[in-house]
């Protein structure tokens, strides 16, 4: 594909922490392709994007966007809130337009549903073609307000115009098929995980971070702290474990008990048998940032609809967790049982409550669990191979 110039629209725009845009970019790059991607800069405080070679450009559009529970109020307010969120969006594909124009590209990707439409648009007026890269995947059902069910039926539209759809498991496929009416479009899959070979590294980082033993066993949940991932109920699980092992909270995103009450509940409720490292890393850093404990934690609260139900794929900690050999203990949700069964990389649960047990399990056997955990990785998760059927794909386009 040298030569080969594509435009990428990410209206969310935290490419810090977004392993698969990341490892696709730089597998792009390598394949000979220059890069432009529009990203939508918000006042959140996650890791910077890595560093990518000199034919990837980046351009940060501003964004201020408030949460639509504080607007439900008045009439005015509601509409007041309808209008910022559609003149945001109109500016931002303002901007996606005029970036069009100046660079011309062979192709497009749209991020997610805002950067599917705004592909779409530019499609319509240019004739310019374009894929689409599920990342997180909306559903009419959790609309809240007028733009947002507008821009839901708009996603659905221009989503069967696409040449094809990146997206990261068979469940997530269906699912957003049955979605959006997807008929006679190829679904590539393509996992959320690490690029490279897996590998087993000495890293001390946590131990010197919060001053423990050598042979402190460390239990890791890797990401948000939020009730999307039962925080809260998992620290209070913690509280009550016997073994001599503790819980880390590793955030993506800066921050402050003292500013996010829910935070300040799960650190009360964690007690002496958890600990908190709230200063997110750059993405290149994870390695050692993962490596320091022994097995890692996968969970998502169902309840909060399919993407965070349907997650085998999507989940980004798993990956990484598996690339530097930690087992893991996975909640019982669509695509976990498949895969530990497959690779016995470590154990599914029901109820938090029989973590404790699992983790005493692994460490029992835990050599074996580790020597799984990479294979899993290598055959299933590892980036590349996966990304090369895209790769295929856009290299057979006219």
């Amino acid at each position: 594909m040298a030569d080969k110039k594509i435009l990428i629209i990410f209206w969310d725009g935290w490419l810090g922490i977004s392993p698969s845009l990341i490892n696709g970019m730089r597998l792009l790059v390598k394949d000979g392709c220059s890069l432009k991607i529009i990203l939508g800069k918000r006042h959140l405080q996650f890791a910077e994007p890595p560093s990518f070679k000199n034919n990837v450009e980046l351009i940060y559009i501003p964004i201020s966007e408030k949460k639509y529970k504080n607007y439900k109020g008045s009439l005015f307010s509601k509409i007041k809130f309808n209008m910022d969120f559609f003149l945001s969006r109109l500016n931002f594909v303002y901007h996606c337009l005029k970036q069009n124009i100046l660079y011309r590209p062979n192709l497009i990707i749209g991020i997610d549903r805002e950067g599917c439409i705004f592909s779409g648009i530019i499609n319509t007026l240019f004739g310019a073609h374009y894929i689409y890269w599920s990342l997180e995947t909306s559903y009419i059902e959790n609309t809240e307000f007028l733009m947002d069910r507008w821009f839901k039926k708009l996603e659905k539209f221009f989503h069967n115009k696409a040449l094809f759809t990146i997206i990261q498991d068979k469940y997530r496929a269906d699912s957003l098929i049955k979605e959006n009416n997807i008929t006679n479009q190829d679904m590539v899959l393509v996992p959320n995980g690490p690029l490279g070979y897996p590998k087993i590294k000495a890293s001390r980082y946590f131990h010197d971070k919060f001053n423990l033993k050598d042979n402190q066993k460390l239990i890791l949940h890797l990401g948000i702290i939020d009730s999307s991932v039962m925080s809260l109920d998992l620290a209070k699980t913690s509280s009550k474990w016997q073994g001599d092992f503790k819980l880390v909270f590793h955030e993506r995103e800066f921050k402050f008990p003292e500013n996010d009450k829910y935070l300040e509940k799960v650190i009360d409720a964690g007690k002496d048998k958890t600990l908190f490292s709230l200063q997110p890393v750059e993405y290149d850093l994870l390695d050692e940032v993962v490596s320091s404990a022994d097995i890692g934690i996968v969970i998502y609260d169902k309840k909060y609809g399919p993407n965070y139900s349907l997650i085998s794929g999507a989940s980004g900690k798993i990956g990484h967790y598996l690339r530097c050999g930690l087992p893991v203990v996975c909640l019982n949700l669509p695509g976990f049982s498949e895969l530990i069964d497959k690779y016995n990389c470590g154990l599914v649960i029901e109820h938090l409550s029989e973590i404790e047990h699992c983790i005493k399990q692994i460490y029992s056997d835990y050599e074996n669990f580790r020597k799984n955990a990479l294979l899993c990785y290598k055959e299933h998760f590892e980036f590349s191979n996966n990304f090369n059927n895209v790769i295929e794909r856009l290299s057979n386009l006219n």
